[in-house]
């Protein structure tokens, strides 16, 4: 089974939210869908037989561990770059210069030990596009870091069009927030914690609300990238 490796970053100077993930490349989401039919039709039948009641079990953990793996969140975080110091107080040389030796402490070396456990692997970098000046410059720092990879700029809305359950949805946040900034980080950061709690992924259970929507907008760029952006080089 094919998987794709993503590098994400939701740009920042005093939030940067950046994830490792593992994606497998075509899910069998069909299949998936006709297992789970199948087993909800067995339960049916399963009253009074322990016999199809074990198989069942054993059926709904094979495919719990089928979807567990083809999204794997490996590793993520939310920096403050600059600790102690306003955005506004720091000029473009320090910025990209606080980026780069946070890549090169935090980042880079997590990206190195995949590809020595598992040989050398491919990193798909996906950055997202920016409005605001200072969160620009770090973009363009990533893109120029990482220029040598199969790096894509994805536009800002890409991750608000993915959602692990109906009921989050992003049309649901929209009228309960004055601002669609706010609607948008609430909506990647409860299906993220949605993701997490499911497959009990530690990492993201312990962040704090606040960096987790940070790196919870990563994670769902690399989902709303494969299902609508990936036949481009910028997908918006």
């Amino acid at each position: 089974m094919g998987h794709v490796n993503f590098l994400s970053f939701d740009c920042a100077t005093k939030t940067l939210g950046w994830a490792v993930a593992r994606v497998r490349a075509a899910p069998p989401t069909g299949e998936w869908r006709e297992r789970i039919a199948a087993i909800r039709k067995a339960a049916g039948m399963a009253e009074g037989r322990p016999d199809i009641l074990a198989r069942l079990v054993a059926a709904t953990q094979r495919l719990d561990d089928e979807v567990r793996k083809s999204i794997e969140v490996l590793d993520a975080e939310c920096a403050d770059l600059v600790p102690g110091r306003s955005d506004a107080d720091v000029g473009a040389v320090e910025r990209v210069k606080a980026l780069n030796a946070y890549l090169g402490a935090r980042v880079d070396p997590v990206i190195d030990a995949i590809c020595e456990a598992h040989g050398k692997e491919d990193f798909m970098v996906l950055v997202e596009y920016q409005i605001g000046a200072h969160s620009h410059t770090i973009a363009d720092a990533i893109l120029s870091r990482y220029h040598d990879r199969d790096i894509r700029v994805v536009g800002p809305s890409l991750k608000n069009k993915i959602h692990f359950t109906p009921e989050l949805a992003y049309r649901h946040f929209v009228p309960r927030y004055a601002q669609l900034y706010t609607a948008n980080k609430a909506h990647t950061k409860k299906n993220v914690q949605y993701y997490a709690e499911k497959w009990e992924h530690e990492l993201l259970l312990s962040m704090r609300a606040g960096k987790l929507g940070h790196v919870a907008d990563s994670i769902m760029q690399v989902l709303g990238y494969l299902a609508y952006g990936n036949d481009r080089r910028d997908a918006f």
